[in-house]
């Protein structure tokens, strides 16, 4: 299954290359933001209006060697991909500077 990451492209060239990506939020929330492919425009839309400087990670869940939860921790009932730990660079398939609807 694809899951995808949405970066800022400064946090993303400080990290590319490396072994494991940490994200922004693992640190602070315990896990790294994700969404289904079908949920990026909406996500998108909510969480990212009007920003133009985005990278989109492509990660293969068979891949990936931390947990995996699919949850939502705002009560809603829509649920999103959180990675509980580093995301291996192997699992990352390939990344994008624009969505491709």
């Amino acid at each position: 299954m694809i899951i995808i990451h949405i970066v800022d492209a400064g946090t993303w060239e400080k990290n590319k290359g490396k072994p494991q990506y940490f994200g922004d939020t693992l640190k602070s929330q315990g896990f790294i933001h994700c969404c289904l492919p079908e949920q990026v425009d909406e996500v998108l839309k909510n969480w990212f209006p009007g920003r133009e400087d985005l990278i989109f990670l492509e990660i293969e869940t068979d891949k990936l060697t931390a947990p995996l939860e699919f949850e939502n921790l705002e009560g809603g009932e829509e649920r999103f991909p959180h990675v509980y730990g580093p995301i291996n660079n192997e699992a990352i398939n390939s990344w994008y500077p624009s969505w491709k609807n």
